[in-house]
Parts: C-alpha cells; sequence; structure tokens
C-alpha cells in the first residue's frame, strides 16, 4: 500500500516518543544530570503529580517505575523525563514527522552524552487521531452481535497488533473526551496507535534511533489501512512524485 506523506485536515491531536532505559545512578543524581543537559532548549521544567509521592511507592510500584516526574515545554513540544524514561510529545498542531524526529534526535543525542552508563529497554511511538463524527462507517472494520452491525450507538475495540517484532496497541472509540494541551476535544471519535518494542538485550543510541523511526512507519501504515478507500480520497491525501 502507497503510504500519503500527508493529508488534510490532519487529523492528529498528540504524539508521544518514548525511551525506556536502566541506570545504577540513584534517581536524584539521574535528574541533576538531565536538568543540566536539557536546559538550554528547555528552561523550565515543572514537577507531575507523581513526583510528590513517597520514594518508597514510587519504587516499589511497578506501574509507576517509568513514570515522568518532571516536564518543561517549548515551541510546541513538551519534553518529560523521569529516573527511567524520557519522551517528547509533539500536542496540538502537529509539525510533521521529519521536524518531529529531528528534535528528538538532538535530544536524545544530548541525553546519551550524559556520563552514565544506560541499558536501554523500551522505545515507543503513539499517535492520537481525532475525527469530529463516528468513524466507524468511515473505516475497514465492523462491530457485530449475532451477525448484527453495532452501528450508531457508543462503542470502543482495542486489541494489540504484532508486526516485524513490533506490537501495537490499537484503541479506536467513537464517544470520547480528550484534554489535549488544557483544551477539551469532546465527542467524535478517536483512532490511538501505539507502537513499541521491548529490548531483551541492550541496544546501542544508532538502534534505538532506527527502531523509533520503524515504530512510526507501522504507526503510519497501521492507520492508513484503517481507512475506507473514499473516505481517505476526502482528506487530499499528497504523495510523494
Amino acid at each position: 500500500m502507497k503510504l500519503p506523506l500527508r493529508i488534510s485536515p490532519c487529523p492528529i491531536i498528540d504524539s508521544v516518543i518514548e525511551t525506556r532505559f536502566e541506570t545504577g545512578l540513584p534517581d536524584d543524581a539521574i535528574f541533576g544530570l538531565f536538568f543540566g543537559q536539557f536546559r538550554s532548549d528547555f528552561p523550565r521544567f515543572e514537577k507531575l503529580p507523581v513526583a510528590q509521592l513517597p520514594d518508597e511507592v514510587k519504587q516499589n510500584d511497578p506501574n509507576l517505575r517509568f513514570s515522568p516526574y518532571f516536564q518543561a515545554r517549548s515551541e510546541g513540544f513538551v519534553l518529560r523525563f523521569g529516573p527511567r524514561v524520557i519522551s517528547l510529545s509533539n500536542p496540538g498542531d502537529y509539525v510533521g514527522w521529519e521536524k518531529y524526529f529531528a528534535k528528538f534526535k538532538k535530544l536524545f543525542a544530548d541525553f546519551n552524552r550524559l556520563e552514565t552508563e544506560k541499558r536501554f529497554c523500551r522505545v515507543g511511538v503513539r499517535y492520537i487521531d481525532h475525527f469530529k463524527f463516528d468513524i466507524f462507517p468511515r473505516i475497514k472494520m465492523k462491530i457485530s452481535l449475532q451477525d448484527r452491525e453495532l452501528a450508531e450507538i457508543p462503542k470502543a475495540f482495542s486489541c494489540q497488533l504484532n508486526r516485524s517484532g513490533i506490537s501495537s496497541n490499537l484503541q479506536i472509540a467513537n464517544n470520547i473526551a480528550l484534554v489535549i494541551e488544557e483544551k477539551t476535544a469532546s465527542g467524535g471519535s478517536i483512532i490511538d496507535i501505539d507502537s513499541f518494542i521491548d529490548f531483551q538485550e541492550n541496544s546501542t543510541p544508532d538502534q534505538i534511533l532506527q527502531t523509533i523511526e520503524t515504530c512510526h512507519q507501522i504507526d503510519k501504515e497501521h492507520f492508513f489501512s484503517l481507512l475506507n478507500e473514499d473516505f481517505l480520497a476526502q482528506l487530499c491525501p499528497e504523495y510523494a512524485p
């Protein structure tokens, strides 16, 4: 399937590139290194709610192990980090993959200049697309009960897909309320695709970046494979020459 370079209007309302890692340093030492390394691009950091929890809770709850503790905003991007995670999101108006990935690569290069050993254990790329209408009639997916299609009712679907060693969590819902950058996207539908891979062995920075590009490509393939051809045509797709 030939994939468009872009569609209009662009339905992306949020996107996240995330890298998880392990180090042998205490949490406080990692934060000190982070602040110094990223302050030139992201000068004002703020604590996230999880940072206020007692250290014992954060260290013993597996659901919090890879949570970010701080975030900072700059030029339409949001950097979040914790003792075992760093992510860059582009909420609101999407800047396009080329600019987005270039920004992440700059941060990732800064991160890798930190003088500490790191083992990368997971990377992922997530996109959330919002539509102001019921998306189900416009995609190649039908939900039925006893051979009867469940049409024109609120519904949600989720599953995990696997391709080329990459796992993708797919969620589709037609009655949602989201808050992105303090703006509520109420009603309508979302297509939420989160592609990731867990590493059993350590990977080099170059391998991490290549895997991120692969996750982005798979996100894109899953998204466009869902759309009906006539609906895609309405989105004014632009293709490479």
